[in-house]
């Protein structure tokens, strides 16, 4: 078996760190206000490590020599899953839903798993493209971060504004295709829709580029 480097190790213990920070202050926002306490913060961040996890093994799987179809189911259900760790960022919006706003240490909660969500992207990503790497060359895995970028953002909007999320895709996709269609033939929502990709993108593709940077330089 051939393990996990450096390029991909970073990523993963600060993907491990920032969680723990974050379920730390969510422990601690429960434990101090149960009643208005996140609580939807913990199975989002659950489904969050789902492709994180996913990506390092893919890439295992690439370094092992495991058949390509093999690869290509896991990647299948890795990038139905992807949306789960940026999903985190639209979190946010609950920081001022509450009857009075949320708490200090809601917000601080909300945060941390915001930032870790863009960490495990960060890092899922990172791992499959080094699977791409290994399996179809560097300049298809440079592709890798630009095109999950819009995938994850496209799944995003699904998520938050369409209510979907990666199970319906996974057992009833054809149900979720005749529900979608009333939606696309309003031009509206598509220029909504479109609005909110575009914008989600570019801050998940700016994120990664200077997530990508920071551990360029980082030396162990």
């Amino acid at each position: 078996m051939r393990s996990i480097g450096g390029p991909l190790l970073r990523p993963a213990v600060w993907a491990v760190v920032a969680s723990a920070v974050s379920i730390a202050l969510l422990g601690a926002s429960l434990a101090l206000a149960p009643a208005e306490a996140p609580g939807y913060l913990e199975l989002n961040l659950v489904l969050a490590w789902v492709p994180f996890a996913l990506g390092y093994l893919l890439a295992w799987g690439a370094r092992a020599g495991l058949p390509r179809i093999a690869l290509a189911a896991a990647a299948v259900v890795w990038l139905a899953f992807l949306p789960n760790a940026p999903y985190l960022l639209t979190d946010l919006i609950h920081a001022g839903t509450s009857n009075g706003g949320a708490s200090s240490l809601d917000i601080a909660a909300l945060a941390a798993c915001a930032a870790t969500g863009l960490l495990l992207f960060f890092a899922g990503v990172n791992a499959v493209a080094e699977a791409v790497r290994l399996e179809a060359g560097t300049g298809r895995a440079r592709a890798v971060a630009p095109a999950c970028a819009i995938v994850a953002s496209i799944g995003m909007y699904l998520g938050r504004v369409l209510r979907w999320n990666s199970w319906d895709l996974m057992v009833r996709p054809l149900g979720r295709l005749e529900a979608a269609i009333p939606f696309l033939r309003s031009p509206a929502d598509l220029a909504r829709a479109a609005a909110f990709v575009l914008v989600a993108a570019l801050v998940l593709r700016g994120a990664f580029a200077v997530l990508e940077r920071v551990f360029q330089r980082q030396r162990i």
